[in-house]
């Protein structure tokens, strides 16, 4: 009679779900903290977007753009935060792209990223009348 048993002990058992709790721990950690900074990336790019759908409609009436918020219906000048405060946007001059270097001609919107976007590593995200893209 052959007296083998197969399987494995509780030892291992053990082992193996620890090394694959640790596993799934850090997974977890690094999907959420990635899933936050998506969200606050994509709240700087809507900001963007809204200021410079904003210039447009400002363009149509007045054939020139603005640099002053204000003109656009927005509370400050310059420097407008996003809703949960994590860019500052302002708008401006395109640099070399416009011709003449007026600001009728082309105009520049960009989110700064602030406070833990900033501490991230996120780049400021730009877009222009012209169509160019930066995020």
């Amino acid at each position: 009679m052959n007296n083998t048993t197969r399987g494995f002990t509780l030892i291992e058992v053990m082992i193996t779900v620890s090394v694959i709790s640790i596993i799934v721990a850090f997974a977890v950690g690094s999907y959420s903290k990635q899933i936050g900074t998506v969200k606050d990336r994509a709240e700087g790019q809507a900001h963007a977007m809204a200021i410079l759908q904003a210039q447009e409609r400002y363009y149509s009436e007045n054939y020139t753009y603005t640099n002053d918020l204000t003109d656009l219906g927005f509370s400050k000048e310059f420097d407008l935060p996003s809703d949960q405060n994590n860019f500052l946007t302002t708008a401006g001059l395109c640099p070399e792209s416009a011709p003449y270097n007026v600001i009728s001609a082309c105009v520049l919107v960009q989110s700064v990223p602030q406070g833990t976007q900033a501490t991230n590593g996120e780049g400021t995200i730009t877009i222009d009348s012209l169509g160019n893209q930066n995020w």
